[in-house]
């Protein structure tokens, strides 16, 4: 599986999302290892990642939407995090354990900080309504 979710690949999610649903029925291993499949793929640490963390450290896709990209994979991992943490269960990558729910939790953390610092630097440029500018419902 790939460090993937959004638009044109929905399997991170799906495996994510409905993991306690698989665990409630008794679901085999395999598809339980989906959801921490995809952790593997983006943790820094991780052996098997394959996502690509600029310099800053926010998280890279090639000609993608990375701020879409940074958030939605951020959104999984606190996600799995607090299903992880119900369940008193760890991530194993490979032979490996990639730190508790707790690690995955700082890594989206991370991604909020870095999205936010980012947007900042450009919130300057944006300019709100002021009562004597907003636009009148008849010119609407």
């Amino acid at each position: 599986m790939e460090g993937e979710f959004g638009w044109d690949s929905k399997h991170a999610g799906i495996f994510v999302l409905i993991f306690p649903d698989l665990l409630k029925a008794g679901s085999s291993g395999q598809l339980l290892g989906r959801a921490d499949e995809f952790v593997c793929t983006v943790l820094p640490e991780s052996p098997d990642r394959n996502v690509k963390y600029s310099p800053g450290g926010l998280l890279f896709k090639v000609g993608g939407a990375n701020m879409q990209h940074s958030t939605s994979l951020s959104f999984l991992l606190a996600v799995h995090a607090r299903q992880l943490t119900r369940l008193n269960r760890v991530v194993h990558c490979g032979r490996q354990v990639v730190g508790p729910p707790a690690r995955h939790v700082q890594v989206a953390k991370s991604q909020v900080q870095r999205t936010a610092t980012t947007c900042q630097s450009t919130a300057s440029s944006i300019k709100p309504y002021a009562p004597t500018t907003a636009p009148t419902p008849s010119l609407i």
